[in-house]
């Protein structure tokens, strides 16, 4: 280990520093970002957690033959919540770095994240969601240098384990001459004429399968439109329509025979039935990616091309024109969309041949795609079309509401501090917490997390009430208000990929997670002449845990006709004379058990001590032994590296768990399987129902996880058509899976409004 650095006076750490490892002519090279507490305290790089895993999926382990160096030889601290600190560190560094890698011939050089990325190539503007599992052609080494995501990102709860591991047996497949075969850049055809139209419709049309992608003006299907069409039938070629010809396409579309494959086809078909294509959704290469890896934010078509066929990044070449995510391809020049629109289907096509196989292979994982993602994706677009109606009145009132509250709890936080602070400002809260009130932790931020571990003063809890409702106003209020559009709706995105347990996914904006305050929901009504009807499972979740794992406890409560778990835990806790306060206290157990909901929490919901709240949680195990051991079980899952399997056929598979993740790593695995059961029987029930729905003129306008909200004609016949519909679907799809233990049932309510929903008897 070295002090001082006298030669980096520039260097803004300027701390103890490690230098290398390994053999100094070895051909491989691996460059981190900078050194940890566990290589600092040895004197070594990489020998701490990302080492270990590092080593673990290098193949030879330690023992390859591999040179190891840091783009910062320096402890980089806080560099996630100072990133210009750390650039500078790097700049300060990299003359030393490439020194060091060029000291030798080297064949490979593997970057360990965006910092090592940027230092070896200089390209400041390098994301490394982007460009890892692609080779970069460098003048430092035969191969090139190889961009991936650093193991400290996937100890932290980011990234994707099977990317790291095929990453960097990608690297050394290269030096062994596998896999060295470049991408070809797609070729293409512009169909401009009638003539062109027809010739490509003809030879496309007697394919079994065609991969498709569309380039929009937008991300609205409602107010933007389609700027061209590619269509691939190999990944060698695509043929792309231009958007004045899309009304030429009515035959390619209306042919039963090709299958249709997408990324993310849900938002292309939205696009093309805009304009009266009748577009649909057979295949879809995002979701197959999906099914073998539910980890959320690895299955965009460049991430995925990278991972299947080595394409190179390319999107960046539309960012001359659009720079932002928010501006318009209508900028970008023809030929440079067209070639992009190609190379998308192209590479989708490319894709799907290597992934369906993996999909078809594992009973698991088709029937999931066949039977819940492929139709949901119909389902969605339904419901993303029909969007929700928003009183703006009622958004105005919520909006001078919260912002009061807003200010009376700054005035009330600036009291408590003796002097002017933002609150919504992380540095100034941290200052004031740790500094000014010399609160006691081992971290030093202001995360929710934080907060709530934190000793409950005065000034910590007016900073969590601040901000709840800031958040309220932010997102309920201020960022639904952005997202209204011409037809005084919002139309949400729902994503089937976007969670790890299976439950939707809903974006810009999230209509999914609105808090349950009343005023809030009254934003979201019905139209002259309708109201919103609302069917959710009947403790869905504590339903799914009875049948799951069988207890008797439970099971004898949900097939009685007669007996409440939230009175029977009561009773078993507090004796047969609880009282309504008692009761909603089991109330709270019952609902939060399969949450991993702990003593803490609910002592502070309920300002009683932790020892009485834990007690209650004991009585619940004990009443309940066989849900008990399920959800150990589970737990011990995720310790061991296991995965579980729903009778939907969703995974969640844990490869990877680390130290600082194991606690939510187990929480998660222990509601896991009762909480994605309940979600994909909503979801399915939604998709079993919605054409009869439609049929009465109704329509699905929302899904939030255990429960399907409907727009119906306010008339009773047919509200009560609704109901009926939704919760038998409700209660027959669990037994047509196999989930027979107990019953499932559903309520319906209905209301003007979200907020004023009243029970349908």
């Amino acid at each position: 280990m070295k002090r001082g650095l006298p030669d980096c006076p520039k260097c803004p750490y300027r701390g103890p520093s490690v230098g290398s490892r390994g053999n100094p002519e070895a051909p491989v090279v691996y460059v981190g970002e900078g050194p940890g507490i566990q290589e600092l305290r040895k004197g070594i790089p990489f020998v701490g957690s990302s080492g270990k895993l590092l080593w673990y999926v290098t193949p030879g382990g330690e023992e390859a033959d591999v040179y190891t160096t840091n783009a910062t030889m320096c402890l980089p601290l806080n560099k996630e919540d100072n990133p210009s600190r750390f650039n500078q560190a790097l700049s300060c560094c990299q003359d030393r770095l490439l020194k060091e890698v060029q000291a030798y011939p080297r064949r490979l050089i593997i970057a360990l994240g965006r910092g090592a990325a940027v230092s070896l190539t200089g390209n400041t503007n390098l994301k490394i969601t982007q460009e890892r599992g692609r080779l970069i052609e460098s003048h430092l080494a035969e191969l090139g240098i190889l961009p991936i995501v650093h193991p400290a990102a996937l100890l932290h709860g980011g990234g994707s384990f099977r990317q790291l591991r095929e990453d960097v047996a990608y690297g050394f497949e290269l030096l062994e001459g596998k896999n060295v075969r470049p991408f070809i850049e797609p070729s293409m055809t512009v169909c401009e004429t009638p003539k062109q139209i027809e010739a490509a419709i003809n030879i496309l049309i007697k394919q079994p399968l065609l991969a498709a992608d569309t380039e929009t003006s937008g991300f609205s299907c409602n107010k933007d439109r389609i700027l061209c069409l590619g269509v691939a039938h190999k990944d060698s070629h695509t043929y792309v329509f231009p958007e004045e010809v899309m009304g030429q396409l009515g035959r390619l579309f209306k042919t039963k025979k090709p299958q249709w494959l997408w990324q993310n086809g849900k938002f292309d078909m939205g696009f093309l039935r805009a304009i009266g294509l009748p577009s649909r959704v057979d295949d879809d290469a995002m979701l197959q990616s999906y099914c073998l890896d539910e980890v959320p934010g690895v299955h965009d078509l460049e991430q995925i091309g990278a991972d299947v066929l080595k394409a190179p990044s390319y999107k960046h070449i539309v960012k001359q024109w659009a720079p932002k995510k928010t501006d318009s391809y209508e900028k970008v020049p023809k030929p440079i969309l067209f070639q992009r629109v190609a190379t998308d289907a192209a590479i989708t096509f490319g894709v799907a041949q290597v992934y369906r196989k993996r999909v078809a292979r594992d009973r698991h994982s088709e029937k999931l795609y066949t039977r819940v993602l492929i139709p949901a994706s119909e389902l969605l677009f339904h419901v993303e079309r029909a969007g929700l109606l928003i009183d703006k009145e009622q958004v105005r009132k919520n909006h001078d509401r919260l912002k009061a509250v807003v200010d009376s709890k700054t005035l009330e936080i600036n009291e408590l501090a003796g002097r002017p602070v933002n609150p919504a400002s992380p540095a100034q809260m941290e200052t004031l917490l740790f500094d000014h009130f010399k609160i006691k932790t081992r971290r030093r931020n202001t995360r929710k997390e934080t907060l709530e571990r934190l000793p409950q003063l005065p000034i910590v809890k007016a900073l969590r009430a601040y901000r709840k409702v800031a958040k309220a106003l932010s997102t309920d209020v201020l960022g639904l208000e952005k997202h209204i559009e011409g037809d005084g709706r919002v139309h949400t995105t729902f994503l089937l990929h976007g969670t790890p347990t299976g439950r939707l996914a809903s974006r810009q904006p999230n209509v999914q997670n609105v808090q349950r305050d009343k005023d809030l929901r009254n934003q979201y009504v019905a139209p002259e002449g309708y109201v919103l009807v609302k069917v959710d499972e009947n403790q869905a979740e504590l339903r799914s845990l009875a049948a799951l794992s069988g207890d008797e406890f439970l099971c004898d409560i949900y097939n009685s006709q007669s007996m409440s778990l939230h009175d029977e835990v009561a009773k078993a806790r507090f004796g047969e004379s609880f009282t309504s306060e008692e009761r909603m206290r089991a109330k709270a157990v019952n609902f939060g058990i399969p949450y991993g909901r702990e003593a803490p929490s609910l002592a502070e919901e309920f300002g009683t001590s932790v020892a009485e709240e834990q007690q209650t949680i004991d009585v619940w195990f004990e009443r309940a032994p066989k849900a008990h051991d399920f959800i150990l079980k589970c737990r011990r899952a995720a310790l061991k590296g296991g995965t579980i399997i729903t009778a939907f056929g969703r995974k969640r598979r844990f490869t990877l768990v680390t130290r600082k993740m194991i606690k939510h790593m187990m929480n998660e695995a222990a509601n896991f399987p009762h909480q994605s059961t309940a979600s994909d029987i909503c979801l399915i029930s939604a998709i079993e129902t919605r054409k009869a729905v439609e049929k009465l003129g109704a329509r699905i306008v929302n899904l939030v996880h255990d429960e399907i909200v409907t727009e119906c004609p306010d008339d009773s016949e047919k509200i009560a058509e609704v109901v009926r519909l939704i919760s038998a679907a409700m209660r027959r799809v669990p037994k047509e899976w196999g989930i027979t233990r107990v019953p499932f049932t559903a309520n319906g309510s209905f209301g003007k409004s979200w907020g004023n929903l009243k029970a349908w008897c």
